[in-house]
């Protein structure tokens, strides 16, 4: 992911070249339609083509590759850290529940980890 400015301010780019492979771009389009689809609030977002001049270097290493990328507004915020009380500032409180039933049921891995693979275990022990 890239941080990026535009004429709209900033955005968070997920891009072709990037160390996930181009899954999170095919999962950031469909997962936000589908949270549009069932009533959730989504961050405005564009598909937009990235060329051969543009020069977006990767936090973790390397650049963008041209192609599609899935590009959506920076918006200011902050995660959950545990504590009740922040939950009082929630803007969407009403959509908390929907959004913890979305993430767990499209095991969404922004905030869904998968399980650490175990050496030596086998699916059938």
């Amino acid at each position: 992911m890239v941080l990026v400015d535009t004429d709209a301010g900033q955005g968070y780019l997920k891009a072709m070249g990037g160390p996930e492979g181009p899954h999170p771009l095919a999962c950031e389009w469909v997962g936000t339609q589908l949270a549009r689809w069932l009533g959730l609030l989504t961050f405005d977002f564009s598909l937009i083509e990235v060329t051969a001049d543009d020069e977006l270097p990767f936090a973790g290493g390397g650049h963008a590759m041209s192609g599609p990328a899935f590009i959506a507004r920076a918006e200011s915020g902050e995660p959950w850290s545990g504590d009740p009380k922040q939950l009082m500032r929630l803007s969407n409180p009403e959509h908390l529940a929907r959004l913890v039933v979305f993430d767990t049921w499209t095991l969404n891995c922004d905030r869904h980890c998968a399980p650490p693979q175990r050496k030596g275990w086998l699916a059938t022990d």
